[in-house]
């Protein structure tokens, strides 16, 4: 799940410059695996059993998207 967070935030780099943006690349890639980590921990206790998978697919895709912006907006223009 932190591989794909970092996949969809390090797009989101690649899309926002017009170099190419290896540094971005890495720097994007484990703070996806951070942020999930962190939105992980914090919904830990808080979901039901019957809906780990659902709660958790959504959450990453929320997140990635949001961190795709953030790589689009903020990274890639620097």
């Amino acid at each position: 799940r932190g591989a794909v967070m970092g996949g969809i935030g390090t797009i989101g780099v690649i899309i926002g410059a017009d170099i190419p943006m290896f540094l971005g690349s890495m720097i994007m890639g484990p703070l996806g695996g951070l942020v999930i980590k962190h939105i992980d921990r914090l919904l830990d206790k808080r979901i039901p059993a019957c809906f780990e998978m659902v709660i958790n697919n959504f959450s990453l895709g929320i997140a990635g998207m949001l961190l795709c912006l953030l790589g689009f907006e903020v990274i890639g223009p620097a």
